[in-house]
C-alpha cells in the first residue's frame, strides 16, 4: 500500500502576530513555527495504517517556504518513510485550488491508494485542499473523520 500525508507547517498559534508592511498578511519575524495540529494527526493515522497492514510506504508532502522542511522532518521522525517538498515562498498568496494543484503535480503519477490530511489549516481553516485534491486525483473523499479502522 502507499499513502499520502499533506502537512502544512503554521505559526504556534501563542505566538504574537503583527501584520505585515503591507497589511495584507502576518509578518512572519517574531513567530513561532510548527507543524499544524490537524495534520499531526493524519501523520498518525497514517503511521499507524502502516503498522497494521506492513508493506506500506506513507509519503508526507508539503508546499511552503525553506522553513517547512521543520514540519516534514517531524512527520519523518513519527514514522514516514519519504518526504516531497515543494518550495514556494509565496505560499500565503494561494488559495486552496492552487495549492491543491500544486500537490496534484507532483503526486499524480505516483498513484497512491489512500490519501490523509487533516481537517484544517490552523492559519487559514478553509478545510478545502484535502477534497480538492481528492477531486484532482478522481478519488472518493470522506471529511472530518474522528476515528479509522
Amino acid at each position: 500500500m502507499k499513502i499520502l500525508v499533506c502537512v502544512k507547517q503554521v505559526p504556534d498559534m501563542e505566538s504574537k502576530f503583527k501584520l505585515d508592511k503591507d497589511s495584507k498578511w502576518f509578518s512572519e519575524e517574531d513567530l513561532a513555527f510548527r507543524m499544524n495540529e490537524y495534520d499531526e494527526y493524519a501523520v498518525e493515522q497514517a503511521v499507524q495504517l502502516k503498522e497494521q497492514t506492513g508493506d506500506t510506504e506513507v509519503v508526507v508532502v508539503s508546499l511552503g517556504p525553506e522553513r517547512a522542511k521543520e514540519a516534514i522532518k517531524k512527520a519523518l521522525a513519527m514514522g514516514c518513510d519519504r518526504a516531497v517538498h515543494i518550495k514556494d515562498d509565496d505560499y500565503y498568496k494561494k488559495d486552496s485550488y492552487s495549492v491543491a494543484k500544486n500537490i496534484y503535480e507532483y503526486v499524480k503519477d505516483e498513484n497512491f491508494d489512500i490519501v490523509f490530511t487533516g481537517l484544517q489549516s490552523q492559519d487559514r481553516g478553509s478545510a478545502q485542499v484535502g477534497v480538492i485534491l481528492a477531486e484532482f486525483l478522481d478519488y472518493p473523499c470522506i471529511t472530518t473523520i474522528i476515528e479509522f479502522e
